[in-house]
């Protein structure tokens, strides 16, 4: 039971993923990236993670502050949080409830509100952390170097970061070989989650 339970999940996130990246390839996705800015310090109410992280709502709307830029990502949009970014979000629920989809660098998680709008992560998906993860971070690290380039080139250069990294991904959740590490103890899910969040509280 446990097992098929985390194959329905790993197969929604696959579909998940699939629909986004075929609308990346349609150009018909807005993608904010924020300033890396005041990279690793502390801000009110905000949080910051050792890898960065791909954003894509897919309801109502996340308000996200951050130092060097505030944005409202609705749904059908992406974003990328740098690595170190100290940011704050908010849930909102408009024509449809709260909903994001995170990727990170061991994981793909699904956020959602509950009744006093703090965030909870569930289901989560675990990948492996080896030289293949962290090379695939590489794609999000290098699209906040957009600005480097030609502005007729920038364009290109953030989608195809983005479609090569989701490519992977897609592939990385269809791979059977990954399956061990859904079914993980709700203690290890928690502490896991636990560490994401709070990694920049100690002083």
């Amino acid at each position: 039971m446990v097992e098929s339970s985390s194959i329905s999940v790993r197969e929604n996130f696959a579909q998940q993923t699939r629909h986004h990246l075929e609308r990346l390839r349609a150009g018909s996705v807005r993608i904010h990236l924020p300033e890396c800015c005041e990279l690793h310090t502390r801000q009110k109410n905000a949080t910051f993670h050792a890898a960065p992280e791909l954003f894509i709502q897919t309801g109502g709307a996340t308000d996200f502050v951050c130092p060097g830029k505030s944005f409202r990502l609705k749904a059908g949009e992406m974003c990328v949080i740098p690595r170190g970014l100290p940011h704050a979000e908010t849930p909102i629920d408009l024509k449809t409830a709260y909903r994001v989809l995170v990727f990170g660098k061991s994981f793909v998680l699904e956020g959602y509100a509950n009744e006093n709008r703090g965030i909870l992560s569930h289901p989560f998906v675990f990948f492996e952390e080896n030289l293949e993860s962290f090379d695939l971070m590489r794609y999000l690290d290098d699209v906040s170097e957009y600005s480097t380039l030609p502005k007729s080139d920038q364009d290109a250069f953030i989608e195809s970061l983005l479609e090569a990294f989701l490519l992977w991904r897609l592939h990385q959740l269809r791979r059977k070989s990954d399956m061990v590490k859904d079914l993980q103890s709700p203690l290890v899910v928690e502490a896991r989650k636990y560490i994401r969040i709070h990694l920049n509280d100690s002083p």
